[in-house]
């Protein structure tokens, strides 16, 4: 009887952390009197997730370890943080280390329902979008050469990417909270600019569990960083729920602009010209502020909830939204879904860089020789 309770407790928990980016979107516009009564809901999630950590710790809860490293790529916070790109850059340097990664995700939102499903193979792209997901379609195109799996145990696609693929090393996409998966590394990332935020959890505040789960975290990287000397809210934030973990710094780097049919081109055109900005991402405003640093002038933007799939029934607007501007800009996530529906659209291709690439790289290879010792 206990041990069915506590695998409904783990369900539960897993269900409403799949709804977290697509809700909190909703939760931050309440305003008044009505936030207040959301901190007696915060309290219960934080205590129920905090309970189902000490099942999983206590081993009431199975973890489940695979024959290879785990890096797992999280965080804290419901969206924005940069895990997609971080995930690809750690996918890439690994692979110039000499390993042979491969990324496993949730596959959110995606309709693909089989316990482990491919895709890419490292050669072919092989699901789309409304299959697999928006971000590992855009891992999968990003990394021609890694095979890319989905399903919401991610045992199951970890051990096919070790048997089938040959995999030496997994890449887990969005893994702090998914505690049934072993890893090596937890690599927790916060928004160096807004740290925590109110640091409560949902629906009162944009955490998925109560600051204190930071101190699992084996290294964490502060993201979005514009290389100011004080301190940020992301690294106070750090220092004080886990001061004992190496602090990394990381920053977006715009590359190019792609079009529906991968072509690149400088981002240097954007200087100038007059833009419509279409996003659906936690973190529009970055968005849209990166590309007003490239001197780009956004005259309409068309701005939507995280992991917005774009109906069909939405496309006229956006191309009346466009009518006056030179061009449609929007993320690689949101091309991934746009690309050949909308006319004249480039996305902004970024990749992330982490300042302390060298301390970076030796932290996690020394991590893996340790455990394959």
């Amino acid at each position: 009887m206990t041990g069915c309770l506590e695998k409904k407790i783990s369900k539960l928990a897993f269900r409403m952390i799949d709804q977290v980016p697509y809700r909190w979107s909703r939760f931050r516009r309440i305003q008044g009197t009505v936030w207040p009564l959301l901190i007696p809901l915060s309290s219960l999630y934080a205590e129920g997730m905090k309970l189902r950590g000490r099942l999983y710790r206590s081993g009431c809860l199975r973890i489940h370890r695979l024959p290879c490293p785990v890096i797992s790529v999280g965080n804290l916070t419901v969206g924005g943080t940069g895990k997609t790109p971080t995930v690809i850059l750690l996918a890439r340097i690994l692979k110039e280390a000499g390993r042979h990664p491969a990324v496993i995700s949730r596959g959110y939102r995606g309709r693909a329902r089989g316990r482990s499903n491919v895709v890419s193979d490292g050669h072919n792209l092989l699901m789309g979008f409304r299959e697999a997901g928006d971000e590992p379609v855009l891992i999968g195109e990003s990394l021609p050469d890694t095979p890319v799996l989905i399903g919401r145990r991610r045992i199951n696609p970890g051990l096919e990417a070790v048997e089938r693929f040959g995999a030496d090393l997994i890449v887990l996409d969005d893994g702090f909270q998914h505690l049934s998966l072993d890893r090596q590394i937890d690599l927790t990332l916060i928004d160096s600019r807004y740290g925590l935020g109110n640091g409560r959890v949902l629906p009162a505040g944009p955490l998925r569990e109560s600051p204190e789960a930071l101190a699992r975290a084996s290294a964490i990287l502060l993201t979005k960083w514009d290389g100011r000397l004080e301190p940020g809210r992301g690294e106070l934030a750090a220092r004080r729920w886990n001061p004992t973990a190496p602090v990394f710094h990381a920053r977006y780097r715009a590359v190019a602009l792609v079009d529906a049919k991968g072509a690149r081109r400088a981002v240097q055109e954007l200087r100038g010209a007059n833009v419509c900005a279409v996003a659906g991402v936690a973190d529009a405003e970055h968005f849209l502020s990166t590309l007003s640093s490239l001197g780009a002038q956004v005259i309409n933007s068309c701005l939507f909830t995280d992991h917005y799939r774009y109906p069909d029934r939405i496309l006229p607007w956006i191309e009346g939204r466009a009518r006056k501007a030179d061009c449609v800009i929007t993320t690689e996530k949101d091309m991934v879904k746009l690309g050949g529906r909308v006319s004249d659209i480039l996305a902004l291709a970024v990749e992330q860089e982490i300042i302390e690439h060298e301390p970076f790289l030796s932290f996690l290879l020394e991590r893996i020789e340790m455990h394959e010792r």
